[in-house]
């Protein structure tokens, strides 16, 4: 990171508050992340290769979340798109609330989105586990 100092400009945030934000922003996004990845494993129950699919959504993922490239940089009709899928809740989320481009009404509608998703994700998580367990069949034992 000191080598990294030496050539470009480190951001981080500049108050308490902002810190504050950045780690409720994280623990939600976590939970947006992991409710997605238990979700899409949940898939398995459903085929005898999930891998397939299991790489696809995370791919669809990595690609409107800001993974592999900050969501800024694509046209606006694709970063309206993402906001109507749980991604841009995860990566994205984190990184505008870190370096400082979310005000304070894009902060609020951030961490309500991550909360709407959550719930979201979660009440599909729990539909899909129990009808996965109904159709869950184990030979010997």
């Amino acid at each position: 990171m000191a080598i990294y100092a030496l050539v470009f400009e480190i951001t981080v945030p500049q108050s308490a508050v902002q810190w504050l934000a950045v780690g409720v922003t994280l623990v939600l996004s976590w939970l947006v992340s992991f409710s997605w990845r238990f979700l899409v494993n949940l898939t398995a129950f459903w085929t005898p290769n999930a891998l397939g699919i299991i790489r696809f959504a995370f791919i669809l993922s990595w690609f409107m979340s800001g993974f592999l490239m900050p969501l800024r940089l694509f046209p606006d009709w694709f970063i309206t798109l993402c906001y109507l899928t749980p991604f841009p809740y995860t990566v994205n989320a984190i990184i505008e609330v870190y370096l400082g481009i979310a005000s304070a009404d894009q902060l609020f509608y951030l961490m309500l989105g991550q909360i709407t998703w959550i719930i979201i994700l979660v009440v599909a998580g729990q539909i899909a586990l129990r009808a996965g367990i109904r159709h869950l069949v184990i030979q010997g034992g």
